[in-house]
């Protein structure tokens, strides 16, 4: 049996989080517009996939605690929880923590720490289809409690952990240093420091 407040929490999250890419969407919109059309269209399109994820998982929601209430099997349905949790979240934190990778790049002038980056995000994406597609053939949440699903679950959100932590340590440090160039190119340093904040904190 599967308990309903872990999969309230979970939604609840979802939007607060989903809330703050709204601001730092709205707040890059303000702060660049003068950027290459290629970076608009990067964020702008992870922000529409994380849309879609958000409207897939208040479908889930709905259809657990709205249609379904009172029935503890619609708690255990899957839904389109393979398709939005894993996979979406896998393919944005790719986008997002390769493109973090490319910025790492020409703060250091160095391949080493971008490459493990995009390694690592890599390797956490495909940790997240391969718990995509088990959880859409298992096709019940109250049966994914199995080797291969921890395993996969394990390497997805482990190796994005480790990939995050890379990147807000990196741009911490190499923010900091006084050679980099940013400052004197009329960088915003309030916007660069929330985004490490909130960064930090995902």
């Amino acid at each position: 049996m599967c308990s309903s407040g872990p999969l309230l929490l979970a939604n609840l999250l979802h939007w607060g989080l989903f809330g703050t890419l709204s601001v730092q969407s709205y707040l890059y919109y303000q702060a660049f517009p003068k950027d290459k059309l290629s970076t608009k269209w990067l964020v702008y399109s992870v922000y529409a996939l994380e849309l879609v994820e958000t409207i897939l998982i208040t479908y889930g929601a709905f259809a657990a605690f709205g249609y379904g209430f009172g029935d503890i099997s619609a708690l255990t349905n899957v839904n389109f929880d393979w398709l939005s949790i894993p996979v979406m979240s896998g393919l944005v934190a790719f986008v997002g923590q390769s493109f973090y990778a490319y910025r790492i790049h020409l703060l250091s002038k160095s391949w080493i720490i971008s490459a493990l980056i995009v390694i690592m995000a890599l390797t956490s994406s495909v940790g997240g289809f391969l718990t995509g597609a088990f959880v859409l053939e298992a096709g019940n949440l109250a049966l994914l409690n199995t080797r291969k699903v921890s395993a996969a679950a394990g390497v997805w959100c482990g190796a994005s952990a480790f990939s995050d932590i890379i990147i807000a340590v990196s741009m911490i440090y190499y923010l900091s240093k006084r050679d980099t160039g940013y400052r004197n190119a009329g960088l915003d340093f309030q916007v660069v420091r929330l985004t490490i904040e909130t960064g930090a904190l995902t």
